[in-house]
């Protein structure tokens, strides 16, 4: 999408908001993920809504994950 794209010196790059949406699309560990949100909104690369967003799909993202992991539970018939 070109509001992903931003130049730097000339040449087209992904947003940091973009390339961290993409991280927590892909799998990335959620300290990391939670570390480059942390650093992009340091740096004012990413506004504080653009962290929050952020910070919500990776929760969302983790939920995800856990819920389809978790083990189901079996029933033994009492004999």
């Amino acid at each position: 999408r070109p509001d992903h794209i931003d130049q730097f010196d000339g040449i087209p790059v992904l947003t940091p908001q973009a390339a961290i949406h993409q991280a927590i699309i892909n799998g990335l560990e959620g300290k990391m993920v939670r570390q480059a949100i942390t650093n992009a909104k340091g740096r004012e690369l990413i506004s504080e809504l653009g962290a929050a967003r952020l910070l919500v799909q990776l929760a969302e993202r983790n939920s995800q994950v856990h819920s389809a992991a978790a083990p189901t539970t079996l029933k033994r018939s009492v004999q």
